[in-house]
């Protein structure tokens, strides 16, 4: 069982945007998302970080923040980038 550092939204929920990147949030309905849950548990991950989508093209991950994280995908990794390198991504940051 994960443990949530931070509310995940739920697939009913908005999006919620992130101010410093004009970014969206992950939405939990996604493929993506499913991804880095299967990743999580496969690295026994005990925490779950948010996820913000900026509407940038270019294919770049990084994870921002110091006691409260969250990860960072942009629409061009999204968009671009197969369930492999998702995954390897994922597993990286």
């Amino acid at each position: 069982m994960l443990t949530m550092r931070t509310p995940v939204l739920d697939a009913e929920d908005e999006a919620v945007p992130h101010p410093m990147f004009a970014a969206r949030a992950l939405p939990p309905a996604s493929r993506a998302f499913a991804i880095y849950r299967e990743t999580l548990l496969l690295l026994d991950s005990p925490m779950q970080w948010p996820i913000f989508v900026p509407p940038d093209r270019f294919v770049n991950a990084m994870v921002i923040g110091g006691p409260a994280p969250y990860v960072v995908l942009t629409e061009g990794l999204l968009s671009r980038g197969d369930e492999a390198t998702l995954r390897f991504t994922l597993g990286h940051e």
